[in-house]
């Protein structure tokens, strides 16, 4: 479990702070294991949040979302009389399509995912894309230059078939296999990585 840590006073207590991961969900089919990437995270001590595009919402069950977290699934930006919400201490991005992520490589925050996504990267908190992005879209030409681009920026990927941290695309026909063998802990390990010790 990692804790983030504050002295308030020299001789004082120390303080233990629960850190709080934002998971954000897109329209691809892993979308549906995103409660199962939540309560992995929350075995090893974090809070968690999810938020969804609207294409993600035909594979959540947003009851399940509020169960397994303690708060509703987000979709839209909050209303203004309502209070901000907690910066994020890490954000995860699982699944993520080839839309989003050439709009965090171009910094395009035109939904409140994509809004925490391009805040998070620019705040250099610890980031993390789970791409399932098909093979002819993995050949496009601005693909490379968007990894590239989020890599430099201390943005850490993992492949959704193996749990490693070099992408590979998912070809057509096999979004089920993967989604169904998919393991919620490479994700822990992976944030685990990505942050400091």
């Amino acid at each position: 479990m990692r804790c983030l840590t504050w002295l308030s006073a020299p001789g004082s207590c120390t303080e233990h702070v629960t850190p709080h991961v934002s998971i954000l969900v897109t329209g691809a089919p892993l979308a549906a294991r995103c409660t199962d990437v939540a309560a992995a995270l929350i075995g090893v001590g974090w809070t968690a949040s999810i938020a969804a595009t609207e294409a993600a919402l035909p594979w959540i069950d947003a009851d399940h979302v509020g169960t397994v977290t303690g708060s509703p699934l987000r979709v839209h930006y909050r209303d203004p009389s309502s209070p901000s919400a907690k910066d994020p201490d890490a954000v995860v991005v699982c699944p993520a399509t080839f839309n989003t992520v050439g709009k965090a490589s171009l910094g395009i925050a035109d939904t409140y995912v994509h809004s925490v996504l391009c805040e998070a990267i620019g705040a250099r908190t610890p980031t993390l894309i789970v791409p399932m992005v098909k093979h002819s879209l993995w050949n496009h030409p601005s693909w490379a230059p968007h990894l590239e681009r989020l890599t430099a920026a201390g943005v850490a990927f993992v492949d959704p078939r193996t749990g490693e941290d070099t992408p590979n695309p998912v070809y057509s026909g096999t979004s089920s296999e993967v989604t169904t063998s998919f393991d919620p802990q490479w994700i822990v390990a992976a944030l685990g990585r990505q942050l400091p010790s």
